[in-house]
Order: structure tokens, then sequence, then C-alpha cells
């Protein structure tokens, strides 16, 4: 067990994610990231953006929804899905040649500037669904409701 000062300049979710990612982690779960301080829900969801730069998986969970970055194309199952909803945001700069295959809203190769929302609230429609895309990065997130 480390002791931290009380007064730092990083937030205790930032120093575990540290600590995990320094002891080899290469996939970080991070539970009770979303509070009723939104600075701090902003926080976490920064944190993704920490771990995949270092190149370590990292989801935000809890009972309602699981959020992370992809830096690369994925397919997803329908069946390992966490909820019913899927939305995909063009994280921290435009994402390029988006092709979304499998959902109810499919997109073929959109250019999604950083502000657009329209990856929003789509649903799979097969089994197996694809997102690719070639340039940026998309924060996705799975919501139960």
């Amino acid at each position: 067990m480390e002791k931290i000062s009380f007064k730092k300049d990083e937030t205790d979710t930032e120093l575990a994610l540290d600590y995990a990612i320094k002891k080899g982690a290469t996939k970080v779960t991070i539970l009770g990231a979303f509070g009723t301080r939104m600075d701090h829900v902003l926080a976490n969801i920064y944190l993704l953006e920490i771990a995949c730069n270092k190149g370590v998986s990292c989801q935000l969970v809890n009972s309602k929804n699981r959020i992370e970055l992809l830096s690369s194309s994925r397919t997803f199952k329908k069946s390992e899905s966490f909820g019913k909803y899927i939305s995909f945001f063009p994280w921290n700069g435009d994402v390029a040649h988006l092709t979304l295959k499998g959902f109810v809203y499919e997109l073929d190769d959109l250019f999604l500037e950083k502000s657009c929302i329209r990856g929003i609230s789509n649903e799979f429609e097969k089994e197996e669904a694809m997102v690719s895309f070639e340039e940026g990065k998309l924060l996705c997130i799975e919501s139960v409701d």
C-alpha cells in the first residue's frame, strides 16, 4: 500500500491508473468513475486517453454504462455488449473514413468533425457489428438505457 499526500496535482484515480500501468497492466477497468461531480466524471473520461496513449486498454464501468476509447477499428458482438445502445463520438479531434456495419444506423466512409454527435444512440442489428476508421479516436459508450 502506498501513502499519497492529500495535496497533490493528480486525482486519486489518475494515480491508481498510473500505478496499474507501471505494474504491467494491459487492461484496466475503473469502477466508481461516475459520481455527482461532473468535473471528476470528465477527468475520468480523459484518463481513457492517457491509458490509450500508453497502449493500455481501459474502460469506465457502472451499472448503466461502459465507456472506452477506440484508437483502431473493432468488431463488436451483440451477445457480449454491455447494453442496448452504443454511441460513438469523435474524441479530441476529427475522425476520418468512419464506417459502421451491423448496426441499425450504418455509416459508410463518413468524416466526423470533432464536435459531431451523429454517432449517438445506435443499436446492434446483427450479432457481429464493425466500426472502422482510419484517423482519429472514437469514444465508445455502451448504455443499458
